[in-house]
């Protein structure tokens, strides 16, 4: 994942190194939560579990930062704070316009933290005993 689009709270709709950033505006470089769900998606069907999970853990830890399923906030460089002075590189910053309670925020929450889970889910079911039920998938079940 490139380190111009992704920072430690999600992937930015926008790089930081195109001429038209600027993470005060919705869609040039702010964070969407929903957003990254739907990338997150895209990279596990992909086979990129690791960097899904990343992404996950990076929005979850935003959204508890808030304190609310918010729509979008801003990840900015800290040297654009004047005061207090920041020794991070990035800051996580409120929206201002955005919604705080966003309800495909709450969706993606949903998504994320059942993809966070998954593993745990997978290796439970996998090592339960269970004699003579196998385990399928809901894609097997409907083709059967």
């Amino acid at each position: 994942m490139r380190p111009d689009l992704l920072t430690p709270w999600g992937v930015r709709t926008l790089s930081d190194q195109a001429y038209y950033y600027n993470p005060f505006m919705y869609h040039c470089g702010a964070v969407w939560p929903f957003d990254n769900a739907v990338i997150a998606v895209g990279l596990q069907r992909s086979g990129f579990n690791v960097e899904a999970r990343s992404i996950a853990q990076r929005i979850l830890q935003a959204i508890h930062a808030t304190n609310d399923p918010v729509e979008l906030y801003m990840v900015l460089p800290s040297l654009w704070i004047r005061s207090p002075q920041i020794q991070q590189e990035w800051v996580l910053v409120d929206y201002f316009y955005a919604s705080s309670i966003q309800a495909w925020t709450a969706a993606a929450i949903l998504y994320l933290t059942s993809l966070l889970l998954s593993r745990k889910i997978a290796k439970a079911c996998s090592t339960a005993t269970s004699p003579g039920l196998p385990l399928i998938s809901a894609r097997e079940a409907s083709t059967a």
